[in-house]
């Protein structure tokens, strides 16, 4: 399967970017879903287009809310593909799995048995594969 070069992770509350510039690593936490086939999930939106910025920035709570308060980041395809080949081999991945109201939707996904120490430099490494970061207040109407 053809990938985009970028992936969007959207920035919810408690990720807010650094003084410096940074998105936090906690912004690329995978959190313990359990799926069936062994892997933790990271929510993203694959780059397929110029819209997809917008189409993330514009996602919405269950409440209505602004999902992504925070704004985006565009994450290097390249970048996780270099993470990928760093550390042990099949621990970290990536698919598209689209769903209903988003066909851009994917996940990077994590063996679930990663203890915690590896997965947060893992996360760490993922922040430095960010691009850029689009803040919320840059979407257009």
């Amino acid at each position: 399967m053809d990938y985009p070069d970028n992936c969007i992770r959207g920035l919810s509350k408690g990720s807010e970017i650094t003084v410096e510039g940074f998105v936090p690593e906690n912004a690329f936490y995978f959190k313990n879903v359990n799926r069936k086939d062994g892997w933790d999930e990271q929510s993203i939106n694959w780059e397929d287009d110029d819209s997809v910025i917008g189409f993330t920035l514009n996602q919405k709570n269950e409440n209505g809310e602004t999902k992504y308060v925070n704004g985006v980041a565009v994450i290097s395809r390249y970048k996780i593909d270099r993470l990928i080949d760093r550390i042990e081999k099949g621990l970290l991945r990536y698919e598209r799995q689209q769903i209903n109201d988003n066909h851009y939707h994917g996940n990077i996904l994590l063996k679930s048995e990663t203890t915690k120490k590896t997965m947060k430099i893992i996360a760490a490494g993922i922040s430095l594969a960010v691009e850029k970061i689009v803040p919320h207040m840059e979407i257009k109407r």
